[in-house]
């Protein structure tokens, strides 16, 4: 009966301790993953305010002027410069 025991502590044990570091691996990515799901939202977020900002600015130019104003050229430029780096910029 005693060998019986034995032999169970002998796997329990073993067998406790690799849920236990399971269990510790599962929460730290858990962790990481949300850490960088909030940075990733964070920079979307910012990306979409600066992309509404340009059409903003790009909108109001062409309210007071047409498509071949001096104005509106230097507006889509600096987009295409912004969006170009931008994209460069990318894996």
């Amino acid at each position: 009966m005693k060998s019986r025991l034995v032999l169970f502590q002998l796997l329990w044990i073993p067998l406790a301790l690799a849920g236990l570091g399971a269990a510790l691996e599962f929460m730290r990515a858990s962790d990481l993953l949300q850490r960088e799901g909030t940075t990733l939202h964070r920079i979307v977020s910012q990306r979409v305010e600066q992309h509404d900002a340009h059409l903003t600015s790009l909108a109001a130019v062409l309210a007071r002027s047409n498509a071949e104003s001096a104005s509106f050229r230097a507006v889509v430029e600096a987009l295409q410069r912004f969006y170009h780096t931008r994209a460069a910029g990318l894996p």
